[in-house]
């Protein structure tokens, strides 16, 4: 886990399934990344 900013959210790698990123600092905070290449 690590700080989630702009930069870190965009360089996240695109797998074949989708996956959950978590922020470290803000508890239940992260980002969903689909093999579509969608971040949210």
């Amino acid at each position: 886990m690590f700080k989630l900013t702009k930069r870190t959210v965009e360089a996240l790698e695109i797998r074949d399934q989708d996956y959950l990123v978590w922020d470290r600092d803000m508890r239940g905070f992260g980002v969903r990344i689909y093999p579509s290449g969608k971040r949210t």
